[in-house]
């Protein structure tokens, strides 16, 4: 006769899958609910920054959870008190040309330290590496004394610039074109008589694009939100951005907290615009540009 397997095996094979089942729908569950508290945690400041826009002094000062209907008469009184909307422009060119530097002169270091061979290239890009570990604090006088002796004292170059400057960027490019790029891509376009320039332009920049969106994506943040450089360089109130024309609102003795909170609200939403309008295209690229070291 055959083997017979008892009824009762079953049972248990079942009630062992079923715990099991059980058991990953509560960690499942309790993974959602940690995700949905930092979720919260994360758009709470936000969601406080557009309530307190909406509303007057007293209403803040009490606290008050519901959204009011002072935002265009907080937004009149921002724009007289300070240059808010000159302000914005100014941090929308210099965010604009400090992510284009940044961008050109990453991919062109990057691709040149992949590619060619020369004298020192392994120690150049290690001292560049090594600048990586150096507090930015360091740099503000060297930066100082530099825009100083160009010239470049209340003009919006000396805070875009420095963002060529961007030695992750080097690094991220550096490693994507050395890992993923092929030399015979290369060689093949020599041969069919292609220049260095054109094979950087045609061939390069277009499989570059994944990590250098990403590094678009750094600067644009750094860029925005940039405070230090621009309160060294920047002096006459028709050269700010808007970190310094907020951080002017802060008064010695008071502070009018629904123009601080309008003005922030308004600085923040263009970010946000452009994270929702460009949000699958940034993940994409945060995805493909993690390359192997």
């Amino acid at each position: 006769m055959k083997n017979l397997i008892p009824v009762s095996a079953y049972s248990d094979s079942s009630q062992i899958e079923t715990e099991v089942k059980n058991k990953f729908d509560i960690a499942k569950f309790i993974i959602y609910i940690f995700v949905s508290l930092l979720a919260l945690i994360s758009i709470f400041p936000f969601f406080w920054s557009a309530l307190l826009a909406t509303q007057d002094i007293s209403s803040i000062m009490g606290m008050s959870l519901s959204f009011g209907d002072q935002f265009f008469d907080n937004y009149e009184n921002l724009a007289k008190e300070v240059p808010f909307n000159k302000a914005m422009f100014n941090t929308l060119v210099v965010t604009t040309l400090s992510t284009l530097n940044a961008v050109f002169a990453s991919a062109a270091a990057g691709y040149a330290f992949a590619i060619y061979n020369f004298k020192g290239k392994n120690v150049i890009f290690t001292t560049l590496l090594l600048t990586m570990m150096v507090p930015a604090v360091v740099n503000l006088v060297p930066y100082f004394l530099i825009i100083k002796q160009l010239n470049l004292i209340n003009t919006l170059a000396a805070v875009w610039l420095p963002a060529g400057v961007n030695i992750f960027g080097v690094f991220l490019i550096r490693q994507f074109v050395a890992s993923t790029m092929p030399k015979e891509v290369f060689d093949s376009a020599r041969v069919d008589g292609l220049n260095e320039l054109q094979i950087f332009f045609r061939i390069g920049l277009p499989m570059m694009r994944s990590p250098l969106m990403t590094v678009a994506i750094m600067v644009v943040v750094a860029a925005w939100n940039n405070f230090m450089l621009p309160l060294i360089a920047l002096q006459s109130p028709d050269k700010q951005i808007i970190t310094l024309v907020l951080r002017s609102l802060n008064g010695a003795t008071s502070t009018p907290w629904n123009l601080v909170m309008t003005g922030s609200f308004l600085a923040m939403l263009p970010l946000l615009i452009a994270f929702l309008i460009f949000s699958k295209r940034m993940m994409e690229s945060l995805t493909e540009g993690a390359v192997k070291g």
